[in-house]
């Protein structure tokens, strides 16, 4: 049985966690940090590869602390 691409229903994780890593910039840019913070783990979960979404949590997780 021969399948094709189209045929899949499978979500590109790279690609979702992509979107998710976006949702996360644009929270951390209203001052949203918290949530910001669960969009970017939620993108690492999508894409453990993601540099720039371990970044974004870093910051994230820094503007949440208090001194």
């Amino acid at each position: 049985m021969i399948s094709s691409p189209e045929c899949t229903d499978i979500a590109d994780p790279i690609q979702s966690g992509r979107e998710i890593y976006r949702k996360g910039v644009a929270l951390s840019r209203d001052g949203r940090h918290e949530e910001a913070l669960l969009a970017f783990s939620d993108a690492l979960a999508a894409d453990p590869t993601h540099a720039l979404a371990w970044v974004g949590r870093g910051f994230a997780l820094g503007e949440t602390r208090t001194l």
